[in-house]
């Protein structure tokens, strides 16, 4: 596999701007990435999930790219019938996991993962854990990408709407405040639990998440059951 082709950021990536977007040579979105700072962890460095990228104000730095297209489309001037891309692939380039999200609800429940909360907006979150086909509640075994699907909404097809990063370190800036292109406030693990619907959920290795969702779709017409916003609908 190769990386996205082309990448664009405001400005070189540092700290406060970590986000990357990536375009093949015709114009058309090939993926994205992030920067993170911290150790993450290590289970998930070694299998790929985060990728060395030296260090930034002498913290250890990592990357986590999820790339749209196929290597050889990443590369191409041709314009695709798909704006968006037809797959998306975890770390697909040089010592990454290469790991394919499911684009609908039914190859998620097929692939094993594991159905979460429905948020107005975002979707029904789905999970996967490293350790086996149940959540153990360790951010280590955890795949630090959550794909989210249109499952209730009017007409809905089953078929992704967002999908986020998560981070088990603080990536946000207290002084001076700043989101750094993340969710404004790191999610304190019982906020991060109202993702899952389990009454069960703890984690053991992290106190909190840092999250940045990215958008497929029109977030405006994804809704929940019943008329619920956010939870366990």
């Amino acid at each position: 596999g190769s990386p996205p082709a082309q990448n664009y950021s405001k400005n070189a990536p540092t700290p406060a701007e970590p986000l990357l977007l990536y375009f093949t040579p015709g114009g058309q979105v090939s993926g994205a990435g992030v920067y993170v700072l911290g150790a993450s962890k290590p289970r998930l460095v070694r299998a790929g999930f985060f990728l060395p990228a030296g260090k930034s104000g002498g913290y250890p730095r990592k990357y986590i790219s999820v790339t749209f297209r196929a290597p050889n489309a990443t590369c191409s001037r041709a314009i695709s019938s798909e704006p968006l891309g037809d797959r998306l692939v975890i770390n697909a380039g040089a010592g990454g996991i290469a790991l394919e999200l499911p684009l609908t609800r039914a190859e998620a429940a097929a692939a094993g993962w594991v159905r979460g909360s429905c948020f107005s907006g975002m979707g029904r979150h789905w999970f996967r854990d490293l350790s086996g086909p149940h959540l153990s509640w360790k951010a280590e075994n955890l795949v630090p990408v959550v794909p989210m699907y249109d499952e209730e909404s009017e007409g809905a097809d089953g078929k992704i709407n967002a999908f986020f990063f998560a981070d088990p370190d603080r990536q946000q800036s207290l002084f001076p405040p700043s989101a750094r292109q993340w969710e404004p406030i790191p999610l304190p693990t019982i906020a991060m639990c109202k993702n899952f619907c389990n009454s069960s959920c703890t984690f053991t290795d992290t106190s909190l998440f840092s999250t940045l969702h990215l958008y497929m779709r029109d977030h405006a017409r994804v809704t929940c059951s019943g008329g619920c916003s956010i939870g366990c609908c």
